[in-house]
């Protein structure tokens, strides 16, 4: 729905968007995974970046799949001062 209505309104070709947040199952599910990898993103922040933990992880594969200039993970680890 919202593809089809805030991504891609009135049947537009190019995205109308200028961020694109989702939850993690989103690039992995079938349904949206090509989806993802068909646009040209500018880049690409993952917040709860831990939870990439190893490279067998379906989200990693899926996010290593699409093509990105850029990625920053985010974690909930810190540093004290």
């Amino acid at each position: 729905m919202a593809k089809k209505y805030e991504l891609y309104p009135d049947g537009c070709s190019d995205m109308r968007a200028h961020v694109v947040v989702t939850s993690y199952e989103g690039p992995v599910e079938d349904h949206s995974k090509q989806f993802f990898k068909r646009i040209k993103w500018a880049g690409m922040i993952v917040d709860e970046g831990q939870r990439l933990k190893n490279d067998e992880n379906l989200l990693y594969v899926a996010l290593k799949a699409m093509k990105v200039p850029f990625q920053v993970l985010l974690t909930g680890w810190s540093i004290p001062f």
